[in-house]
């Protein structure tokens, strides 16, 4: 719903990247989605509302590639009681699920995938800048002018591949 200049604005952005960028790093093929595999393997439980849950499991899996050692409780603010789940439960579910790249949680390697993030992005940003169109970066995301659409997905594929050397 954003407009700039009169203009409709659309938003990509690259959906689990950090996961993704993780199992690339260690040359194997990532899951379809981080997140929801946790779900799914660990807390399929009819009731629980899985979006919510969903991006309970983005922050705690985030937090955990962050942290530098094993984090004693939850992140700040994160409300488990309200999913009938410990931070213990949560934590265990993760590594669990990602046995592949374990080593990588409770690593301090989060610097390393925001690294990889930044120079991503300024591939893309400075694709749009030499063409004289603006184009507004948020988090994994970017806002373009919707004629944009397929111009801007197609840059982040191509500019994923060209730090990555896979495809994302």
């Amino acid at each position: 719903k954003l407009i700039v200049n009169g203009k409709r604005m659309i938003e990509y952005d690259y959906s689990n990247l950090h996961p993704t960028l993780l199992y690339q790093l260690e040359g194997l093929t990532p899951p379809q989605d981080s997140y929801t595999k946790i779900i799914e393997e660990n807390f399929a439980t009819p009731g629980i509302p899985l979006a919510e849950l969903r991006s309970v499991i983005k922050i705690a899996f985030n937090a955990m590639i962050n942290a530098k050692t094993p984090l004693k409780g939850p992140p700040r603010g994160m409300a488990l009681k309200k999913h009938g789940i410990s931070w213990k439960e949560l934590s265990a579910a993760i590594l669990r699920s990602h046995a592949p790249i374990s080593g990588s949680f409770y690593s301090g390697r989060g610097l390393q995938l925001q690294r990889i993030d930044i120079d991503i992005a300024e591939k893309v940003m400075l694709k749009f800048a030499d063409w004289g169109y603006p184009i507004l970066p948020i988090h994994d995301s970017f806002l373009a002018h919707n004629g944009f659409e397929n111009t801007l997905d197609k840059v982040m594929k191509d500019a994923y591949k060209s730090i990555m050397n896979h495809e994302i």
